[in-house]
């Protein structure tokens, strides 16, 4: 439990301090014209990769594992843990994981480093939670592992709907293009028809689906446009 939580606060620590450099930067260059092309660029990623997810499209994604630097382990597998986690902060900044970049946009554009350091920080702890958790299950004599193995399947659906609605709604808002409803509504409903073509499932639950997807992309929409007018 120990060696989990010092490596989600070197993660976090490391992400504070990237929330709270581009904050500077970007109070200092004046980034909100940057920061809704960053935006876009996070959308399409989340999208993409929601697609991935959801298994209907497929590419290779990069990959790899890290381990505690002996130099460091040998000393204290606790100090080590806690660089660990301090490199591994660095990671997942942009892809396979979109969110830090989806965040930038919004911490860039205000400009203040409190709030930056804030966001990242709340960010680190959401990455660090759920390693936590598990070890917390496992301290409990509960297997954690398998239990996650077998709803794998039904995460992946939560997680790839997820990103493909995130993308869906951050393109919405900042891509500029003419008809963006539309837009929006299409890139919604095409990976919904292509995932029930794909599952072979039957006309009521496709459009059970469809429909609930039109409804939850309009309510969205409203979402969206409600947060843009507000931000600072």
């Amino acid at each position: 439990m120990a060696l989990a939580v010092l490596f989600g606060a070197g993660l976090t620590a490391t992400l504070t301090v990237w929330g709270m450099v581009i904050a500077g930067v970007g109070g200092f260059f004046g980034l909100r014209e940057v920061a809704r092309y960053l935006s876009i660029a996070g959308g399409a990623v989340a999208y993409i990769l929601g697609l991935w997810t959801l298994r209907l499209v497929r590419f290779p994604l990069p990959s790899g594992s890290a381990q505690i630097p002996a130099a460091l382990s040998s000393r204290s597998e606790y100090l080590g843990a806690f660089v660990l986690g301090l490199l591994l902060g660095n990671m997942g900044l942009c892809c396979p994981d979109p969110v830090f970049l989806s965040m930038i946009p919004f911490i860039a554009a205000r400009g203040d480093i409190a709030d930056g350091g804030l966001m990242a920080a709340a960010y680190g702890l959401g990455r660090a939670t759920p390693l936590v958790g598990l070890v917390a299950l496992a301290s409990a004599g509960v297997d954690s592992f398998q239990l996650a193995a077998r709803r794998k399947q039904a995460f992946d659906r939560v997680v790839g709907w997820g990103l493909v609605a995130t993308g869906t709604f951050m393109l919405y808002g900042y891509s500029g293009v003419s008809h963006e409803a539309l837009l929006a509504v299409i890139l919604m409903l095409a990976p919904v028809l292509a995932y029930h073509v794909t599952a072979r499932s039957s006309m009521r639950r496709a459009t059970a689906w469809l429909a609930a997807a039109v409804i939850g992309t309009l309510a969205g929409m409203r979402l969206v446009h409600l947060v843009l007018v507000n931000l600072p």
